[in-house]
């Protein structure tokens, strides 16, 4: 929130101005790319995704969301984020003021979108850490995996990003591994650069049966 003092004759008059932008400081891994350690692999340097930097995985796309139905979209931002899981989110919209929001995160690749537990409070001023790293209970639902103990990821696999883990899902996978397809691949769930049975493996790991989709308040 920016303060405005506005000086007429003797009197002075403080205005304050709706925020417009906020800082997101975000943490969060994703389950295919994690290799142990607090560190991910270059996922979208070893596919030569024509966007890629030096040290990114991928990239995240954030929502903030109203804190009470119908939970509309109120800013959206994307951002780079690092092997170390970390991500600077500037999420603008005219007119956003200060206040709790959900922080709904969509891997514009294979990652699973996954939702804050609750609202999350943004002051207009400082920056606002989330760390969903720490715990399952920080995403909604606890829809999250543990990939070593204490560390939590996203779930990856919904490579057609239609908020569910499933055989069509697996189907993509499975026909990129039989072509040997390699490069900037949405199936190519460990970011090594091809997909292949190292794959096929991570996905398997999420059985079919457990209904893996992405859960949220709308």
């Amino acid at each position: 929130m920016k303060k405005i003092i506005l000086m007429i004759g003797f009197i002075t008059l403080a205005a304050y101005t709706n925020a417009a932008t906020f800082t997101l400081n975000l943490k969060c891994f994703i389950q295919g790319y994690y290799l142990g350690g607090g560190t991910m692999s270059e996922a979208a340097v070893n596919q030569g995704c024509p966007w890629a930097t030096p040290g990114m995985t991928d990239r995240v796309q954030v929502f903030l969301r109203n804190a009470t139905a119908p939970y509309a979209i109120r800013a959206t931002g994307l951002a780079t984020l690092t092997t170390s899981g970390n991500a600077t989110v500037i999420l603008s919209h005219p007119g956003l003021t200060f206040g709790d929001y959900y922080i709904d995160v969509k891997n514009t690749r294979n990652g699973l979108e996954t939702c804050s537990r609750m609202p999350v409070r943004f002051n207009g001023v400082d920056p606002t850490y989330y760390d969903f790293t720490t715990s399952a209970n920080k995403a909604y639902a606890a829809n999250m995996k543990e990939v070593e103990p204490g560390v939590w990821a996203f779930y990856c696999g919904d490579v057609n990003g239609d908020g569910n883990i499933d055989l069509l899902d697996h189907d993509a996978i499975e026909t990129d591994v039989l072509n040997f397809a390699s490069g900037c691949k949405r199936t190519d769930l460990n970011g090594d650069g091809n997909v292949d049975i190292l794959d096929m493996t991570i996905f398997q790991t999420n059985p079919l049966g457990a209904f893996i989709h992405t859960w949220h308040p709308w």
